[in-house]
């Protein structure tokens, strides 16, 4: 058994030391996973926390046997995921106030841009979700193909012909027709 699988286990009986050394020992390679989808330090920080507080919150529900480095990618994901939903809802919220309160001479261009945006979100609405994921990972987040693979548990050739499908879809919605 790996010492990272015994303080697995020591963890799931509720010692503290535990998930300390489970923190020192990944957070190097889960702050570069959080950084590349959010790029920013402070943001990075508080996803790593949460999710570092959820394990200590579940620690008595956590699977006996697990792969240890995956599973806080898992965690991690989801709270970023859920991150980026929130602010996502905000932006488009204050989206929705700039354009009310913006009713100046750019107007056109502001609906022209807007109209495109929903075009967009509707085009990428209608991909299955694991094209989503992937579109959102590679194009939003900037995320290499070879992570999102790790990520979603997909072979790496899985993704990149995810990823092909999903913007022929695309292309064929938003372009125009000839």
């Amino acid at each position: 058994m790996s010492e990272t699988d015994r303080q697995w286990q020591l963890l799931r009986t509720g010692d503290q030391k535990a998930l300390a050394y489970l923190f020192k020992h990944h957070y190097r390679d889960l702050y570069q996973y959080a950084f590349t989808m959010l790029s920013d330090h402070a943001t990075v920080q508080d996803q790593l926390q949460k999710c570092f507080l959820k394990l200590w919150e579940k620690r008595a529900t956590l699977p006996l046997a697990v792969k240890v480095k995956p599973y806080l990618f898992q965690i991690l994901r989801f709270g970023i995921i859920d991150h980026l939903r929130q602010a996502k809802a905000q932006r488009q919220n204050l989206l929705t106030l700039q354009i009310v309160q913006s009713r100046s001479l750019d107007e056109r261009e502001q609906e022209r841009k807007t109209q495109a945006e929903e075009k967009l979100q509707a085009a990428i609405q209608q991909l299955s979700p694991v094209q989503k994921e992937i579109i959102y990972l590679r194009f939003y987040n900037k995320v290499a193909y070879t992570e999102i693979a790790e990520i979603m548990g997909m072979k790496y050739q899985s993704v990149r012909n995810s990823a092909h499908r999903a913007l022929k879809k695309l292309r064929i919605q938003l372009l125009p027709k000839k």
